[in-house]
């Protein structure tokens, strides 16, 4: 009867531990994730800013003076930023001062760095530009959305939550416009967006260090320019939930003089 009885209390106590032990999985892991530098540090980058090779140059540089391995995992921004709440990667660099300022005060990221301005550019062929006003657009960037909606020139989104599309939904909803099918489409995915405006007649929004790097395309031209509204910055910013023992250093590097160098000469940004 004693061994029945201590039978059925052990069985008890494995099923409530049992139990626990699958409720506590079913939570998030707010436990600190700790990593070692035999594991690359993986840094969430917006693809734009991969595209205007700034991140590639300091991944480069950043190896040849630490010797350490950064691995770039290049998304749109809201991505990365989600990627970075659940630990998915050590940091992230990415164009959305919003969406990264309300992760830090939820206490999902922390040590948000400035490391680079740049600016978004409105971009269209030459001729479309023209017809719609003698007199250069890029003097009155303010002017610029209420025209391309009351003319219902062609308008290209990237409609994929990187920087460079949250930024444009803010400039439509700052001026009360709502876009319409008949004027307003979403690119492809595959294709430079620029390649497509250009094939479509189209305009389109880049960050200026993409804009650069293609090589400003024949046929295209900036229809907006130094506009302090459309200035965006550059941070780097470390996951809460996980430590790399390489994620100081990175932030030491990239705004330190060595980092801040090398993104003063590249072409569409600047430092402050």
């Amino acid at each position: 009867m004693h061994t029945q009885r201590r039978t059925h209390e052990l069985s008890r106590r494995a099923c409530l531990s049992l139990g626990a032990g699958a409720a506590l999985a079913a939570l998030p892991s707010w436990g600190l994730q700790r990593e070692s530098l035999a594991h690359p540090l993986r840094l969430g980058c917006d693809e734009a800013v991969v595209n205007s090779g700034l991140a590639s140059l300091w991944q480069r540089a950043f190896a040849r003076d630490t010797g350490l391995v950064l691995s770039l995992i290049v998304e749109p921004a809201s991505r990365i930023l989600e990627m970075l709440e659940r630990a998915e990667v050590d940091m992230s660099l990415t164009n959305v001062p919003p969406a990264e300022t309300r992760l830090v005060e939820m206490g999902l990221a922390h040590e948000r760095t400035r490391v680079a301005i740049s600016e978004f550019v409105l971009v269209g062929p030459e001729a479309v530009q023209k017809t719609l006003q003698p007199v250069p657009l890029k003097l009155n960037p303010q002017a610029l959305l209420p025209l391309l909606a009351g003319t219902k020139t062609p308008f290209l989104s990237k409609g994929d939550q990187s920087g460079t599309h949250l930024f444009e939904q803010s400039l439509w909803l700052a001026r009360r416009i709502t876009p319409t099918p008949n004027w307003y489409h979403t690119a492809l995915a595959s294709i430079p967006i620029w390649l497509q405006a250009s094939e479509s007649n189209a305009c389109t929004l880049v960050e200026r260090g993409v804009w650069e790097r293609a090589g400003r395309p024949s046929g295209l031209s900036v229809w907006s320019d130094n506009s302090a509204e459309w200035e965006v910055e550059v941070h780097l910013m470390r996951a809460f939930r996980i430590n790399h023992p390489a994620a100081r250093l990175l932030t030491q590097w990239v705004s330190g003089p060595r980092g801040r160098a090398l993104a003063a000469k590249h072409p569409g940004y600047r430092v402050a």
